[in-house]
């Protein structure tokens, strides 16, 4: 490989903690994978790609207003509810 691969910096980058045992486990495969796709750079690609025609825009469709589920049905499948809302797990941390 013709660069070094940097895993402290790829951790930093992810914020990722990793025990150094884990580091130790990681590093070749990682090493592996950069290797695989520098090779890449080794495919006899022409100067010239052909132009290739695609549609680039999205597929627009007409909004619909349509009745939505009773919230009566809605919370009987809830694992937690209170009131008339579904409680889920705190997935943001406040800092």
């Amino acid at each position: 490989m013709s660069r070094e691969f940097d895993l402290e910096h790829l951790c930093q980058l992810a914020h990722l903690y990793l025990e150094p045992e884990e580091k130790a486990r990681l590093r070749p495969q990682l090493e592996k994978i950069v290797a695989w796709v520098g090779q890449l750079k080794e495919l006899p690609l022409s100067e010239s790609l052909p132009e290739l025609e695609v549609e680039r825009r999205l597929a627009l469709r007409p909004d619909k207003v349509e009745p939505s589920f009773p919230l009566k049905v809605v919370l009987e499948s809830a694992p937690e509810k209170d009131d008339c809302f579904i409680k889920v797990p705190k997935v943001i941390e406040e800092k």
